[in-house]
């Protein structure tokens, strides 16, 4: 039978201190990540709680300048 070399199949024989490195450093990086996209959630909670005072309560539509720079952002994020 031959060993396996990968990686992911011998994560028993890295130390205790590497595994929980790699698990801090992964959760800060998803931080940042989330950190830096934050506006995408900022303008979607806009454009949500607008359309909904707007369905519900018969206030003004959703404004055009939230709803283009959301898209904007979105389209900055895609490239």
């Amino acid at each position: 039978m031959i060993a396996s070399s990968l990686i992911i199949e011998n994560t028993n024989k890295t130390p205790a201190w590497v595994r929980v490195r790699d698990w801090v450093l992964s959760a800060l990086v998803w931080a940042l990540y989330f950190y830096m996209i934050r506006e995408v959630f900022i303008d979607l909670y806009v454009l949500f709680h607008e359309s909904f005072d707007w369905m519900f309560d018969g206030t003004g539509r959703p404004s055009v300048p939230e709803i283009s720079r959301l898209l904007s952002t979105l389209r900055v994020y895609a490239v």
